[in-house]
């Protein structure tokens, strides 16, 4: 993108999508297949993510890959775009 300031701001917005400790399901509360739903015991992490998937930086998945501290974590967005990052 030619926008100057679009680096900084997708870096900001995936910083707020990677780091927190909030959990990702993808159905509502009746188990249905839904959209990403955010829970976390903080309520200020929560709002940050969400306000990351607002504008298309969308935290999809947490997955433990190792025994240890190790996650891999999806974001989907902007766009068709998928990253993932391991923390």
């Amino acid at each position: 993108n030619g926008a100057p300031l679009y680096e900084p701001i997708l870096n900001f917005f995936t910083c707020l999508a990677v780091c927190h400790s909030v959990q990702v399901t993808h159905k509502d509360k009746d188990g249905n297949p839904s959209g990403p739903v955010y829970n976390g015991m903080s309520p200020d992490e929560v709002s940050l993510v969400e306000v990351a998937r607002d504008v298309g930086t969308v935290f999809f998945s947490r997955v433990r890959k190792h025994a240890g501290m190790i996650s891999e974590i999806s974001l989907k967005g902007p766009g068709n775009t998928e990253r993932r990052f391991g923390v």
